[in-house]
C-alpha cells in the first residue's frame, strides 16, 4: 500500500477520520456547538424536496395501519408484518 499519509489514504477512510474528528471537537464544546448538526442543510434539503412524495407515503401506511388495527389478528399475524415490511422497504 506504500507510506501511509494524508494525501495517500483512501478517499472514504479519510473523509471518515476527518468527521470523526469534526465530531469529537463539537462534543466537547459549548452547549450551542454540541448541539449544532454540521450536516443540517444537506439533511433538511432533500426532505423539504421530497415533501410530496414524503406525506403520500406517510398517508398510505396510515391507511393500512388503520385497516389492520380493525382486526386485531392480523396484527400478530408473521406473514402479514412481513408484507407490511417489505410494503415499506
Amino acid at each position: 500500500m506504500g507510506q501511509l499519509s494524508w494525501f495517500a489514504a483512501p478517499c472514504l477512510f479519510a473523509q471518515c477520520y476527518i468527521y470523526r474528528l469534526v465530531y469529537i471537537f463539537f462534543s466537547r464544546s459549548t452547549p450551542f456547538w454540541k448541539a449544532y448538526d454540521i450536516s443540517f442543510t444537506d439533511k433538511r434539503d432533500p426532505l423539504t424536496a421530497s415533501y410530496v412524495a414524503t406525506f403520500e407515503l406517510i398517508k398510505r401506511f396510515h391507511t393500512i395501519l388503520a385497516a389492520l388495527r380493525q382486526d386485531d389478528s392480523h396484527l400478530t399475524d408473521e406473514e402479514t408484518q412481513k408484507a407490511l415490511l417489505d410494503e415499506i422497504i
